[in-house]
């Protein structure tokens, strides 16, 4: 007999589902979870980067071949229709699959990516309103913006996790709060929600 006609025949809903699930090989079901998070109206954005950052680089690359296969599309391109902005952007950057894996942490390299991170956000135009204006012009505003943040999603993305823990110390001593209260405070909604689980 075919164990998911007999699966289907016998079992709750809730309980059927659970049960596919076990059927899948590890990039199945994540392909299938990345896929539900990206149906309907609204895309869960949360669980769209949960999953993305807990894989390494071969569990990406195993993911992506996983849902060519299964939906006959490129998750990059369901990515690029189903978010915008600053998350699609990083979520974009987390796909590439280019994260330092290595153990081997640089403590020169991580205070100068803390540097940067500082200037990416509440060293960009500073914390006090006032300053938050745009003296050589919006336009040019907008390309220093746009080249702060894809900066801020290359450290966060192409680094490794041992190194972003030195980072996000010598972040600390540089800012004087630590990353995470810089992202809430500075960092649009959806960058904020996509940087959050690293």
């Amino acid at each position: 007999k075919d164990l998911m006609a007999e699966f289907k025949s016998e079992l709750s809903a809730n309980f059927l589902r659970l049960c596919k699930c076990l059927l899948l090989s590890l990039p199945q079901y994540l392909a299938k979870e990345l896929k539900r998070a990206m149906k309907g109206s609204g895309t869960d954005e949360r669980a769209l980067v949960e999953i993305l950052v807990g894989l390494d680089n071969k569990g990406i690359a195993e993911v992506k071949r996983s849902y060519k296969s299964i939906f006959e599309a490129e998750l990059e391109r369901e990515i690029v229709s189903e978010t915008s902005g600053d998350f699609k952007r990083l979520a974009l950057s987390l796909l590439q699959g280019s994260r330092d894996e290595t153990e081997n942490v640089d403590n020169e390299v991580a205070k100068e990516d803390a540097v940067e991170l500082f200037n990416a956000g509440i060293n960009r135009f500073g914390t006090d309103e006032s300053n938050r204006e745009f003296p050589v012009g919006l336009f040019h505003n907008k390309l220093l913006t746009r080249r702060y943040e894809d900066r801020f999603n290359s450290i966060l993305c192409s680094r490794s996790y041992r190194h972003l823990k030195m980072v996000f110390a010598e972040y600390k001593l540089v800012a004087g709060e630590d990353v995470e209260k810089s992202i809430r405070s500075e960092m649009s909604g959806e960058l904020e929600l996509g940087s959050s689980p690293l």
